[in-house]
């Protein structure tokens, strides 16, 4: 191919010499093998993984230009691993870029830069004896961005589009005994400007490379799709294999015979179906009309369906008979049989409403970058289906083939993007015609190699690159060829040209319900992108999913995403902590460098808080009760058990019989009934009433809360989670209700008070409260001479913002806002300690303070009555007045500091995972166990955590049992921190938090929710926002000693 470009430069040339894209090949030696489908483990494969030398250059113009020849000593080169990226093998020659928006270098289409950092690989490897008179390829499953490549010296070929495999023949230019292979790796090509994507710009070899043999005349692609009948009962097999010959063979007396096997190997017919090979003249042939087809259409009775609950995988063995009847070449393909429709707007699979529960994913491993290992990628898979995710967008470039095969044996659908990405640079070069060739290639080349995957769902044009006439090209290309499945593309707004589905980024749900009643437009809704997970996040997620209950064309979305992409590092002092853009002293970073942190897991897989939300919200099985007319409910908005259940099973194809479900009768959080429902076998799409007859105690506790507790859970172990695996989890209040028992009268003799220049001191007993006359502060609470506080008891108006407060754009965050109010730096003077003495016949001291911002504005007026009972019980009430023109507030509340050996931490209310307003429905009440260190969720940028909705009591001790009791009135929210508020907003990483731990107790009147519908705006739902006004609440302090139980203090 002539050019006067070079070709990493000229946008029509994005390969040479590249084999047509095809189905994984395993190459086996037998039908045995291939029944088997051990790919790369075949005879006839060579994986050339493993050490290889490499020289890392500034441009391609400083390579050696006789590095590919065999006699160049590389002696002095480095050596690499195969598959990895350079820059996270080699720190100090090239840096790892992450960016969303922008491109990582000068745009200027297509050119790149001068300065193009250059891998050059080189390695040796023997062909097999075997392999004699066969062809011979190599695979590149992926290498970014652009790859030259030399065999022996001679030029083989060029390859482009970092995601999808880069096949060359090698038949002509290798020899018997020892090869040299070399390949030049540019980091930028023209093709670069395609893959903008919100991730790391890493460079290298980064998957396998394979050696494969075939035959001369070979099996080279085979496509096979499954139709059902009418009524899902019976379908037929449809195959169609495709044969190559790179030497003219005749193809005349080649036949291919096919053979149907069950999972358990056991063949479906009483014979291999065969079908001659002739001429594939007509419809879509990759290699040529000269070559040949086999073409086959066989009825399969009653086949199992595949789906994401019930994935039955069969395998299809395929083999090429020769003109002389020998067999000659075999092949396999595990087959689902499975049928997307879409009718009056709504998605079907296998003839029912399909409902996507879905995670957006990279590839990513927090120390192999995009090298990811099938342990890692089956921990994924098992993981996200422990979370209930059903479904992955492989955003936003086609994935290692191995992720597919896994993803069709665990049963996840997959949406499949290509790899096409131009967010910077907008809608030009869809628009440009000399791009046409690369944006269709790119899409062709994805089709063609995950063709035969069931989990395969649908088709995606790209992401974030505009829409123009190239993504028309893409979208009628992929109907033409495979008409099994739908194409989704999200950007500019496309119609049915481009998208048989609508697939918008985090909608507003209003703008949802509008388009949803569009007569004009009446296709699928499923959200490409949706509650971006960044940091603390996810809140609001439940009314998501109840607009997917409601509307039957809103069939769900992807959760942007699914892990942190940060990379495990290490600090001078030894410190373990986890980086991201910015923190590898790269030139060019992203505005916000942390925003490629946003996923519902850590780096190394550790849920975070939000997934446990995003789990409960998307479950398969709800559990509910009905309403009762008429019926007072205690507590608004809480579901009221009044002896009936409704069980829902929102599965498409699992009954529920092969689950648990255990109920049990709490009272103040301590289990007195338990038991399990009986009969439940719900079938998919229904739902079942069921009575329950709990045995209410016979004298009931006075003041005793009642709650009832149902779980769903795997009776039996499943490839990816454990028997006993809780699905879901629900609560319900119980309307038994006895007035709580008069409190015991209060010896007022028993409390002391002393007043001196230094201290105002309550005493009952043992136990000691000091208040400041300076500070006007609570700073001291002892028993019998042991210190509780380590800091005062005191106003705390801010929390340490997380991501979705701070947002990308800076200056439409909460957290800005709340900065440019001075609430992160408020300053609280006393303006009186009063009434000091008995109020009530209780000692009681009321200080009255000023919160002022450092332009010295009043934000807050903040009263705190303190009263020391002749138990040792502190009444805290506590009035907070904030000025109106303060912007929504963090938090309104008071904290304290603890000893820090009162770390061990019991409470009774939300649990056991962390809650806020707006992400409370999976933490039920209860009590808890857990050290104030446990609750300190690790976020990379550290934030407001350890949060605790509808508190009752909090209990923190130390080894001894010695501790402090917050008793709160059932609404309060708590918080405890092992750090002061600032220390955790100082943090950019949890490295830089203090050495030292602490106890830091927030009682709050007052939280705002986490938000999360995107990562970008104030979005915060209106009624979880803290408005300025007047807050009033109240707590109770109460020492402990050893043997005190909290929950028996708390009843009174």
């Amino acid at each position: 191919m002539q050019t006067t470009r070079p070709y990493y430069e000229d946008p029509a040339v994005f390969q040479v010499n590249r084999s047509t894209a095809h189905s994984p090949w395993g190459a086996y030696a037998s039908r045995e093998a291939a029944l088997r489908g051990e790919r790369l483990s075949s005879d006839s494969v060579c994986l050339l993984n493993g050490t290889w030398r490499f020289q890392w250059f500034p441009d391609p113009e400083s390579v050696d230009p006789f590095f590919a020849q065999p006699a160049f000593d590389d002696s002095g080169w480095r050596e690499a691993t195969v598959p990895g990226n350079w820059q996270r093998q080699f720190d100090d020659v090239d840096k790892p870029i992450y960016t969303n928006v922008i491109y990582p270098f000068p745009t200027d289409p297509p050119r790149v830069p001068a300065d193009n950092p250059t891998g050059c690989y080189r390695r040796t490897f023997d062909i097999p004896g075997a392999w004699a008179g066969r062809e011979i390829y190599v695979s590149f499953e992926s290498v970014d961005s652009a790859l030259y490549l030399w065999v022996n010296g001679r030029f083989v070929g060029y390859s482009q589009d970092s995601r999808l495999p880069a096949m060359f023949r090698l038949t002509d230019v290798v020899r018997g005994g020892t090869n040299t292979l070399a390949a030049k790796v540019l980091r930028y090509c023209d093709g670069a400007y395609l893959e903008d994507q919100d991730y790391w710009h890493l460079s290298g070899i980064q998957r396998d490379v394979v050696l494969f043999s075939k035959p001369d005349v070979h099996l080279y692609d085979w496509k096979v799709e499954t139709i059902f009948d009418p009524g899902f009962k019976d379908a037929t097999l449809r195959l169609r294999a495709l044969l190559n010959t790179n030497t003219g063979a005749s193809l005349e007396g080649y036949r291919v015979e096919a053979m149907l096997y069950d999972r358990d190997g056991v063949p479906l017919w009483g014979a291999p179906t065969a079908a001659d090979v002739r001429s594939a003249t007509h419809g879509y042939q990759p290699l040529g009309s000269e070559k040949g087809a086999a073409f086959f259409d066989v009825p399969v009775h009653q086949p199992e369906h595949w789906t994401a609950e019930t994935p039955y995988l069969y395998t299809l063995g395929i083999t090429l008979i020769g003109p002389d009847g020998t067999a000659s070449d075999f092949e396999s393909c595990r087959v689902g049989f499975r049928q997307l429709d879409i009718q009056d707007g709504v998605l079907l699979l296998n003839g029912k409403r399909l409902v996507v529960r879905g995670v957006d994913r990279h590839e990513h491993d927090p120390d192999t970058a995009r090298v990811i290992s099938e342990d890692r990628m089956r921990e994924e898979i098992a993981l996200m289906k422990r979370l209930n995710f059903n479904a992955v967008r492989t955003s936003h470039y086609p994935d290692c083939t191995r992720w597919y095969e896994l993803c069709d044996e665990y049963g996840i659908y997959v949406v499949d993007e290509t790899n096409v990405e131009t967010h910077g640079l907008g809608s030009e070069l869809t628009n440009h015609p000399d791009w046409s060739g690369a944006y269709l290639e790119r899409a062709k080349n994805l089709a063609l190699r995950d063709k035969n995957h069931p989990c395969v769902i649908a088709w995606s044009l790209g992401n974030e690159s505009f829409c123009g006439p190239h993504h028309a090209a893409m979208k009628a290309w992929l109907r033409f060829y495979d008409e099994t499945r739908f194409v989704q593309y999200e950007s500019g707004f496309p119609g049915p040209e481009v998208t048989d589905i609508l697939c918008p980024m985090y909608p507003e749900l209003e703008w949802v319900k509008q388009h949803l009643s569009d007569p004009k437009d009446q296709r699928p809704m499923i959200c490409c992108e949706y509650a971006y997970a960044r940091g603390n996040s996810t809140g609001d997620v439940w009314k998501f999913w109840d607009m997917v209950e409601r509307f039957p064309r809103f069939q769900g979305g992807f959760v942007w995403d699914w892990s942190d992409k940060a990379f495990r590092m290490t600090d001078a002092e030894g410190r373990e902590f986890f980086g991201y853009g910015g923190d590898f002293g790269e030139a060019v970073t992203d505005p916000s460098p942390s925003m490629c942190d946003n996923g519902v897991v850590s780096p190394d897989l550790i849920p975070h808080p939000g997934a446990w939300e995003l789990k409960h919200v998307q479950s398969p099985i709800q559990i509910t009760v009905p309403a009762v007319p008429g019926f007072h409910y205690p507590t608004p908005g809480r579901a009221v058990f009044a002896g009936e259940l409704i069980i829902r099973n929102r599965h498409l194809a699992l009954g529920l019989s092969g689950f648990r479900f255990d109920w049990v009768l709490l009272a103040n959080g301590h289990a007195i009934a338990s038991g399990a429902l009986k009969s439940i076998g719900t079938l998919p799409g229904q739902q079942q009433t069921v009575p329950l007859e709990l045995p209410q105690p016979e004298e009931l506790q006075p003041g005793a809360e009642h709650l009832l507790t149902v779980t769903a859970a795997y009776r039996d172990e499943t490839p990816w989670c454990p028997a006993g695996h809780v699905v879901v989890r629900e609560q319900f209040e119980i309307p038994w209700r006895v007035p709580p028992a008069p409190s015991a009268p209060v010896d007022v003799g028993a409390v002391s008070v002393t007043e001196t220049a230094s201290a105002v001191t309550f005493a009952a007993g043992s136990v000691s409260a000091v208040l400041s006359p300076v500070s006007g502060l609570l700073s001291s609470l002892s028993v019998a001479g042991r210190e509780l506080l380590a800091s005062p008891l005191g106003p705390c108006l801010f929390r340490p913002p997380t991501e979705i407060d701070t947002a990308s754009s800076v200056d439409r965050g909460w957290a800005k806002m709340w900065r440019d109010a001075g609430l992160d730096d408020l300053s609280t003077e006393l303006c009186s300690l009063s009434q000091v003495g008995c109020e009530g016949g209780q000692p009681v001291a009321v200080t009255e303070l000023i919160s002022r911002n450092p332009d010295g504005d009043v934000c807050f007026q903040t009263r705190i009555r303190c009263g020391l009972r002749s138990d040792g019980e502190l009444l805290v009430e506590v009035r907070v007045v904030s000025s109106p023109w303060l912007p929504p507030l963090p938090r309104v509340g008071v904290t304290m500091g603890l000893t820090p050996t009162c770390a061990a931490m019991s409470w009774y209310g939300r649990g056991p995972h962390e809650s806020y307003c707006d992400r409370k429905r999976s933490a039920h009440i209860g009590q808890y166990r857990a050290t104030v260190s446990e609750l300190f969720h690790g976020f990379i940028v550290p934030c407001e955590t350890g949060g605790i909705e509808d508190l009752r009591w909090a209990a923190l001790r130390d080894e001894e049992g010695n501790g402090l009791m917050v008793i709160g009135d059932g609404h309060m929210h708590f918080g405890v921190l092992p750090y002061p508020v600032a220390a955790v907003d100082r943090a950019g990483h949890t490295n830089e938090l203090p050495l030292e731990q602490g106890v830091y107790v927030h009682l709050d009147a007052a939280h705002a929710g986490m938000g999360g519908d995107d990562g970008w705006t104030r979005n915060t739902h209106p009624e979880y926002r803290v408005e300025p006004g007047t807050f009033e609440y109240e707590f109770r302090l109460r020492p402990l000693r050893p043997g005190d139980d909290p929950g028996r203090l708390y009843q009174g």
